[in-house]
């Protein structure tokens, strides 16, 4: 397994892996995106009148789109992108699906993201270090 550098301080918005350095985004915008993405889950459950079509979006949003495009439409609008943690790539689906699972299947999984990235000097939740993943601003 490849060897990580020390986190650094949580005043410093930076994280090298590689050969680049991303710039982290602020909890402030990771939690504008989380709101973003639930308003267009309920505005598509509003649209949609079958229970179980709305249920399976539910499901396969944020797996979907984190492993095709790097980022939900919410974290696409505030210049957010989940990366690996090892190399900077984006995520395949299995790692996607598991840390979406986690964020919404444990009971106060958003609750326990918020306050473990709030912990970390990496601003990573639980979630991101399950799935081997981080956040970065797509700038």
């Amino acid at each position: 397994m490849k060897e990580r550098p020390p986190p650094k301080p949580m005043n410093d918005p930076t994280i090298t892996i590689g050969e680049r350095t991303y710039r982290l985004p602020t909890i402030s915008f990771r939690i504008a995106a989380f709101a973003a993405d639930l308003l267009v889950l309920v505005l598509v459950a509003l649209a949609l009148p079958v229970p179980g079509a709305t249920l399976l979006i539910y499901v396969l949003y944020h797996p979907l789109f984190i492993a095709t495009l790097g980022a939900t439409p919410g974290k696409a609008i505030f210049g957010m992108r989940v990366v690996r943690w090892s190399d900077g790539d984006r995520l395949s689906v299995a790692p996607a699906i598991g840390r979406s699972l986690l964020l919404y299947l444990v009971p106060l999984g958003p609750l326990i993201a918020l306050l473990s990235a709030l912990s970390d000097p990496l601003r990573r939740g639980w979630h991101d270090r399950w799935s081997g993943s981080i956040v970065i601003t797509s700038g």
